[in-house]
């Protein structure tokens, strides 16, 4: 059994992409996202991971994310950095990364 799970960005009926989820544990999530190659440089993923973000602020327990990415992928450093991760471990091809979620639960 796996706790991985994929949720997919569409754009009316066209797939844009899609995001590969897994539970580390209690309040830790691993995050990817694959998009479709003529979907780069426009700004899709920041805007996808930054609706992601809020509305896991808002409707989880989930406080630390983290995703993995290629050590030579410099353009997803300069996003992942962009939205807030920071490097928390080297690893021989790819870089470990974490962003720290503040909950945003109103109080009705």
């Amino acid at each position: 059994m796996t706790n991985q799970v994929y949720l997919g960005i569409f754009n009316y009926n066209s797939m844009m992409g899609y995001f590969r989820l897994k539970r580390i544990d209690l309040i830790t999530l691993e995050v990817g996202l694959d998009l479709c190659k003529n979907y780069f440089g426009k700004g899709v993923a920041f805007f996808a991971y930054q609706f992601f973000f809020d509305w896991l602020q808002s409707n989880s327990e989930i406080l630390i994310l983290q995703l993995r990415v290629l050590r030579h992928n410099q353009r997803a450093m300069r996003l992942y950095e962009k939205l807030g991760f920071v490097v928390v471990e080297e690893l021989p091809d790819d870089y470990l990364m974490k962003k720290l979620l503040i909950p945003n639960k109103s109080e009705a």
